[in-house]
């Protein structure tokens, strides 16, 4: 059984054991993890990035995706 004083780890920082501080200073956001957020990246925000890294991850991205769909189709 809980008790009273029982506090629930709801964020990342709490489970993790990472300070907010920490979190803040990273420049991410301390998600509370009971809950589904909608949160996505738009893929094609990624294609015309001006910064490499961002549009491989969007090409690699698409690879992936249609890796997956082939191996659906050949598997009907």
């Amino acid at each position: 059984m809980i008790g009273r004083d029982y506090i629930p780890q709801i964020y990342f920082s709490d489970v993790f054991q990472v300070s907010a501080e920490t979190v803040d200073e990273y420049g991410a956001f301390d998600v509370a993890l009971v809950n589904d957020l909608p949160l996505f990246v738009d893929p094609f925000l990624l294609f015309d990035s001006e910064d490499d890294k961002y549009k491989e991850l969007h090409r690699s991205s698409f690879d992936t995706w249609f890796f997956f769909v082939t191996e659906l189709v050949q598997k009907t």
